[in-house]
């Protein structure tokens, strides 16, 4: 058996060893492997990676509409905290485009991921007085949030929809025409490359 290196352990035939002290530590191989399965197994889950999409036909507003649970094992309100995390940790988002999301995220609307304020889309005055900002602030967020791809503003008459990315925040099982506009998207996981170096022991 060779020896196999990983951040401060070292193992060979004899057993495992801690690399900066030298002791050899009490701990079975057998138990290294189901830790590393258990993480490796918890990453693809939290990518969901695992298995076919989940395609639901649901009835809503008497209509029966084709749907995609992105993540099954997840409840309602779904925001992918891994990800948020390593989106915030590079300095993708700034303050006032966090601060809008925390006020909109709750209004985000079933099964269509869009936003939805008091029964109906909102107006950049409707935001505005929702959010606080000021309407030019409220245009400016909306296009740093779209250049990113955690939104996209489709025009609808007057209106412009505001569809929220599944892959970041989500109310349950999507809409497949919603799921369709942000499959190319980076933070789908379907387009995520995993990277095994970084799984640790």
């Amino acid at each position: 058996m060779n020896n196999f290196k990983t951040n401060n352990l070292m193992i060979d035939e004899n057993g495992i060893w801690d690399i900066e002290t030298g002791e050899k530590l009490d701990i079975k191989i057998e138990d290294i492997v189901k830790i590393k399965e258990k993480q490796v197994n918890n990453l693809l889950g939290d990518l969901s990676v695992l298995g076919e999409k989940d395609y639901v036909l649901i009835k809503h507003k008497g209509n029966k509409v084709s749907c995609i649970n992105i993540k099954p094992s997840y409840s309602f309100g779904k925001l992918f905290r891994v990800l948020l995390k390593s989106i915030i940790k590079k300095e993708v988002i700034n303050k006032n485009m966090a601060a809008f999301m925390f006020y909109v995220f709750p209004y985000v609307y079933f099964p269509d991921n869009n936003i939805i304020l008091n029964n109906k889309i909102p107006t950049i005055e409707d935001l505005s007085k929702h959010t606080g900002f000021s309407k030019r602030t409220i245009n400016t967020i909306l296009n740093e949030l779209e250049k990113i791809d955690f939104i996209k503003r489709i025009k609808q008459n007057i209106y412009s929809i505001i569809y929220v990315n599944p892959f970041i925040y989500c109310n349950g099982l999507i809409k497949e025409s919603t799921y369709n506009l942000f499959e190319d998207s980076a933070y789908n996981p379907d387009n995520i490359v995993v990277n095994w170096d970084v799984l640790i022991i």
